[in-house]
């Protein structure tokens, strides 16, 4: 009752005359001098308050001090006027979205921040109120700080910086046990870190990685809700472009705690493989998003500098692993193989990993465990004939190729050196002083497989694929070259189950018999080299070409990529080698 009594007083006027909204915000604007009693400025406060909404720049022009010095002085001693000061002053400096005049009322916004921020005492009492239990307290100055970021991030940011009590008021409100000022403190951290080095170093050391992932843990790791998705944000947000935040980071216990969230274990040995819990989950949008950004962090940490040999090599597995061996969705395999360093370092042949098949008409309920093979045999699989081995192949979806080119780019990265080329195109020819054919690789029956005269898109994406691959082996390459021109395919073409590789089978089943060799008849010809059958294959190709209907333009540009990964090829393998010419 005492403040509606003094508020309509102060309304009413001393002649009882209706007064104008100028008016009564000039005489409310009185009320808030330290002279008057802490009863009639919060009484002024509240009035003012409730009149931002309709007279905003009136309530700037002529309280802005007022509620300022209010802030300062009474915020702490009174929680009621710290509150309605608060919102208040987040009244007159947030930007009204629904504002008919959107562009004004962002000049007016802004205008009052300006003068909030002139005064950096201003900005270190609301980080001195983030110290208080006070719910409404803690929350409006949340509220006020995060605006204040969104409108002049830089200034806040230089204010923080010379404040004594900041790091620690940031850190008191994100170990608030209560879910709504934990998730504004967790916003607020974002726009405050933000292309501010020096800030993140701060927070960094005052132990914000180890609340930020007590809190991923305590919300169930990246099976969370959209509050872990925006704790990682921060994390990584804390590390990228942050040499220093790297270091610390990899100093404490915390990059373990990254495998885990995905069910790696950190400790595994080369020679075993992951638990079948990380090879297989379920996995659902949410899901995905959470462990896009660990996977984020980790690729950010192998590639960063002081990594130690141990980290790196988990990191990799952990990323391998899921790009190779698990049912993780297609974005997750593409990025995680992405992350893997162009310098890549890592025994791809020594690392044996066990692929998984889903079992078709099931939903992705039943999967088949497939034979053990090693990493660069799965990856090349994959580069020809996609995800699963080409069990969805036929749509051919974006997501699809884009996983295929990043096995192609690993594969590229792991033969940069010439004598990892020349031991896998050695390894496309018999052995020395065997006289029976060689088994045939996939590369190599993907590369020979011939045009067929119907259009297949499945065998002329494999095909397509199988040039870029072999094109790697060739590239730069004076010996491989060499040993290429010896490699003659033993087999017969129209064999379109060998396109399949010898890989996927599964793992309590036996080889089809369509991948066991033949012994060949002794009246067929001499086998063609590997540059005879691209040349024939070219020249068919560009034969079909002809012959379609340039009505169908599809199907014309399907043959002209198919042509142009032969000529591609032919053009790395005939430069500077005249032998091969």
């Amino acid at each position: 009752m005492d403040f509606l009594s003094q508020t309509y007083i102060a309304l009413r006027g001393p002649t009882g005359a209706p007064q104008s909204a100028v008016d009564t915000i000039a005489k409310l604007s009185d009320r808030l001098s330290p002279s008057t009693l802490l009863a009639d400025r919060r009484a002024a406060v509240l009035a003012l308050k409730g009149l931002t909404r309709d007279c905003k720049a009136d309530v700037g022009d002529r309280a802005l001090p007022g509620l300022v010095q209010v802030l300062q002085d009474d915020a702490e001693v009174d929680p009621d006027i710290g509150k309605a000061v608060l919102e208040t002053l987040h009244h007159l400096c947030e930007v009204d979205e629904t504002a008919k005049d959107k562009d004004k009322d962002r000049e007016i916004s802004f205008k009052h921040t300006d003068y909030f921020l002139q005064d950096e005492l201003a900005t270190h009492t609301l980080f001195k109120l983030l110290h208080g239990s006070q719910f409404y307290i803690r929350y409006s100055a949340l509220q006020l700080l995060s605006t204040l970021l969104q409108n002049k991030r830089s200034v806040v940011q230089n204010h923080f910086l010379k404040a004594s009590n900041a790091a620690s008021s940031i850190m008191a409100v994100l170990e608030d046990k209560r879910e709504i000022i934990r998730n504004e403190s967790i916003a607020t951290i974002q726009s405050l870190t933000s292309q501010s080095p020096d800030i993140q170093k701060v927070l960094a050391f005052e132990g914000a990685f180890e609340k930020l992932f007590e809190i991923v843990t305590r919300e169930g790791g990246i099976e969370g809700d959209v509050i872990v998705h925006e704790v990682l944000r921060c994390v990584d947000g804390l590390l990228r472009f942050n040499s220093s935040n790297q270091s610390y980071f990899r100093g404490t216990s915390l990059p373990a705690l990254l495998c885990s969230f995905l069910l790696f274990p950190s400790k595994l040995q080369p020679q075993d493989a992951p638990p079948q819990e990380f090879a297989l989950q379920f996995w659902d949008p949410k899901k995905a998003a959470n462990a896009s950004l660990v996977i984020g962090i980790m690729g950010m940490l192998i590639g960063s500098k002081g990594t130690t040999s141990q980290e790196t090599h988990v990191f990799m597995r952990c990323l391998l692993e899921l790009a190779l061996a698990s049912n993780a969705p297609t974005s997750l395999k593409t990025q995680a193989l992405r992350l893997l360093p162009s310098n890549l370092a890592f025994p791809l042949t020594d690392v044996v990993v066990t692929p998984y098949m889903p079992v078709p008409e099931t939903n992705g309920e039943e999967w088949d465990r497939l034979e053990p093979a090693s990493a660069l045999d799965v990856l090349v699989e994959l580069a020809l004939h996609g995800e699963y081995n080409g069990l969805y192949g036929g749509n051919r979806l974006k997501d699809s190729l884009d996983l295929r080119a990043a096995a192609l780019s690993v594969f590229g990265d792991f033969v940069c050196k010439d004598e990892i080329k020349q031991a896998i195109v050695q390894a496309l020819l018999p052995p020395e002083g065997s006289t029976g054919a060689p088994a045939v690789s996939p590369l190599l029956h993907a590369l020979c497989l011939p045009p067929s005269s119907t259009l297949n898109i499945t065998n002329l994406m494999t095909t397509h694929f199988a040039t870029l691959l072999f094109s790697h082996l060739l590239s730069s390459s004076p010996k491989s070259k060499s040993l290429a021109r010896s490699i003659k395919p033993s087999f017969s073409g129209s064999s379109a189950e060998q396109s399949q590789g010898q890989l996927f089978v599964p793992a309590d089943g036996m080889p089809s018999s369509a991948n066991v060799t033949e012994p060949e008849n002794e009246d067929e010809d001499a086998p063609q080299s590997l540059l005879q059958l691209l040349s024939e294959n070219l020249s068919l190709c560009f034969l079909t070409r002809s012959r379609v209907d340039s009505v169908n333009e599809r199907e014309v540009r399907e043959w002209d990529r198919l042509i142009v990964g032969y000529l591609c090829l032919l053009v790395q393998w005939l430069w500077e080698d005249a032998k091969s010419v």
